[in-house]
């Protein structure tokens, strides 16, 4: 992958983690689940239980999505949890 490069996944329900490979940074621009989720950033130096940010967007009878600017990289990377499927998108930024 090169700086500009686009990422998009799309995961099943349960917990989903991205951890860019070493010296790469990318910036998540939106987070997508059905009924609740979760977002928030693991850190390798933290306990794997606690996120510095977490964001449940609750239940809204559809598709909730989240547009949020977070910057992750290999020794802070992302994790969401959605009860019936996850997406995310983001750009390469290093």
């Amino acid at each position: 992958m090169a700086v500009g490069d686009i990422i998009v996944a799309r995961a099943a329900s349960g917990d989903v983690f991205f951890q860019p490979a070493a010296s790469v940074e990318i910036m998540i621009t939106a987070a997508i689940g059905t009924t609740s989720m979760d977002v928030g950033i693991y850190s390798l130096s933290a306990a794997a239980s606690s996120k510095s940010l977490q964001s449940n967007t609750g239940y809204t009878g559809g598709r909730n999505t989240l547009s949020v600017k977070i910057g992750i990289t290999n020794a802070n990377y992302l994790y969401m949890y959605s009860n019936s499927g996850s997406a995310y998108s983001g750009i390469q930024i290093k």
